[in-house]
Formats: C-alpha cells, sequence, structure tokens
C-alpha cells in the first residue's frame, strides 16, 4: 500500500502479487514484476484501484 493510514486504507487501496510457486510465476521472473510495480507505484504516489496501467 502506498502510503498507508490507519484506519483509513481499505482493500481497494492494496496491491497483491500472488502465484509465485513452482507451476506458477517463476520467482526470477516474479521479482521482476515487483521492481516494476514498486517504480510505478513511487512514479504515481498511488497503489490498488488509484494505480493507472
Amino acid at each position: 500500500v502506498y502510503s498507508p493510514r490507519v484506519a483509513t486504507t481499505v482493500e481497494a487501496d492494496r496491491t497483491c502479487i500472488s502465484n509465485i510457486h513452482q507451476g506458477g510465476t517463476p520467482p526470477v521472473e516474479a521479482a521482476a514484476v515487483i521492481v516494476d510495480l514498486a517504480k510505478r507505484m513511487l512514479e504515481q504516489k498511488a497503489s490498488g484501484i488509484n494505480m493507472s496501467r
């Protein structure tokens, strides 16, 4: 969550990355997705549904 606040952060503010396991997304690929996502979150100052694609 970008800039979380007690009592005002809701599930829609969260960004989730899942399916990282054998038979799913390989860890190396998931790491690249996480790095890209973190960069976009910082650039857009947003997370969850508030981020543009």
